[in-house]
């Protein structure tokens, strides 16, 4: 990981590759409650050193699981982080788990081509079918961080 925060705590931001797709896609998991770094100024730069590893189409799991107000990022770092990856990352697809209000508030403000690759999971049914082609491997790992 390039993050100097992520090289000395691990989970600081909570950006984690998790596996692939039965394709050899990559897969990232990011659960900001779990995240044991707060939001800065320099988060936008901070994430872009996560980001730079990752070449080519990727699968984005935005776990919303247990997010409470300090978790949420203001709305202008969303949008700007959502720009970021609609302009710099076309091939990106994101699958968004338990999401909340204010996912969907961000979201309703994203361009409509990035809205269009984000599928919502807010059932069992739901994520089992937006984690079809993903290896056995990955979906039991995906199970397990949803649930700890």
């Amino acid at each position: 990981m390039t993050c100097p925060l992520c090289a000395r705590i691990p989970n600081a931001h909570s950006f984690t590759r998790f596996g692939s797709t039965n394709d050899g896609i990559p897969l990232y998991y990011t659960a900001p409650a779990k995240a044991t770094a707060r939001d800065t100024a320099q988060s936008l730069v901070t994430l872009k050193h996560h980001l730079k590893e990752i070449q080519g189409p990727w699968i984005w799991v935005l776990d919303c699981t247990g997010m409470q107000i300090q978790h949420q990022h203001t709305m202008q770092f969303a949008v700007a982080f959502a720009d970021l990856l609609v302009t710099e990352y076309n091939s990106l697809r994101v699958i968004v788990v338990h999401p909340n209000p204010w996912i969907y508030r961000v979201v309703h403000v994203l361009r409509p081509e990035f809205q269009e690759r984000i599928q919502y999971a807010n059932r069992p049914i739901e994520l089992i079918r937006a984690t079809t082609g993903f290896t056995s491997e990955a979906k039991t790992w995906l199970q397990l961080a949803i649930k700890s």
